[in-house]
């Protein structure tokens, strides 16, 4: 069998690699997977550019930054999109009942996972919503899964935050949801916003086309078997995540879809650029490797 280095990124955006995991969808196209765990997408695209994984759970505003940074980094699989009404995964959450705004959050202390990350994105698009000041708040880096506890411990006033973890806050009692989906909330019904895929550097792509294709061939089937069973993913976002599956049965879902769309990934980079997030911006089919 041919071995993989693959970057997990404990999220629910990453459950259709888990899916190919588990349902032996890589085994069965002769590929063994050696999984590191890493706490964000930022990691990921680090641990790509030193040639330490051969692919991993990329978030396209890492692999956008990445590519600046000269690592050629690309996408060869979907993973997870959000999509409103329904699929709307990445929300801001608050332990203070005063915070409904963004300018109720200037010169307040919030977390996210990582610079350039898409949880950036959202709290910026929030903040500029109302006008208010991103550069006045006091910004503190954590994995998504130790938000709960720092609002316990009241070391942060709010947090952009994906599920389960966002339900988990809520359900602890600790804090409460004031917001979900600033990405999608300006654009119409049906259009969709990639949040993560899977990425790989294009010299590891170029030495081994097949591995690839394979590797986007198993994820793909991942998301058949989410699209046919969403309870499924739910139980195994459960599972990796360590989340109870009594919260997990009733987060919203990220919305699978098996195609890479350049238009899924245009409006986002053109978004982040103009908050920001990314110095510039780029043409989003050059970040993606057709591979079928």
């Amino acid at each position: 069998m041919t071995i993989v280095r693959f970057g997990f990124v404990p999220n629910p955006f990453a459950v259709a690699y888990y899916a190919a995991v588990s349902r032996g969808c890589f085994a069965r196209l002769g590929l063994r997977i050696e999984e590191t765990r890493f706490r964000n997408g930022s990691a990921v695209a680090d641990a790509l550019a030193a040639g330490q994984i051969d692919c991993g759970v990329g978030g396209h505003l890492q692999t956008l930054e990445a590519a600046h940074a000269g690592h050629d980094q690309l996408l060869i699989a979907p993973l997870g999109y959000e999509e409103p009404p329904d699929h709307l995964c990445i929300a801001l959450a608050s332990r203070l009942d005063s915070v409904t705004s963004g300018k109720d959050l200037e010169g307040r202390t919030v977390a996210f996972s990582a610079r350039g990350a898409m949880s950036d994105l959202q709290l910026r698009i929030f903040m500029d919503a109302s006008r208010a000041d991103f550069h006045r708040l006091r910004i503190v880096l954590m994995p998504f899964s130790r938000m709960s506890d720092a609002f316990r411990n009241r070391e942060v006033d709010a947090a952009s935050i994906v599920e389960p973890f966002a339900s988990a806050i809520v359900a602890s009692g600790t804090g409460r949801l004031i917001e979900r989906g600033s990405l999608s909330a300006r654009q119409p019904l049906g259009k969709r916003a990639l949040i993560a895929g899977v990425a790989t550097s294009r010299d590891w792509l170029a030495g081994h086309p097949a591995t690839a294709a394979s590797v986007a061939q198993a994820v793909r089937e991942g998301i058949a078997i989410l699209r046919r069973d969403q309870d499924t993913a739910r139980r195994m976002i459960s599972e990796y995540t360590g989340v109870p599956s009594a919260i997990t049965s009733h987060m919203q879902l990220p919305a699978f879809y098996p195609d890479l769309d350049p238009r899924d990934l245009q409006w986002v980079f053109d978004l982040a650029t103009a908050l920001g997030v990314v110095d510039r911006g780029a043409h989003a089919e050059n970040l993606i490797a057709r591979v079928e």
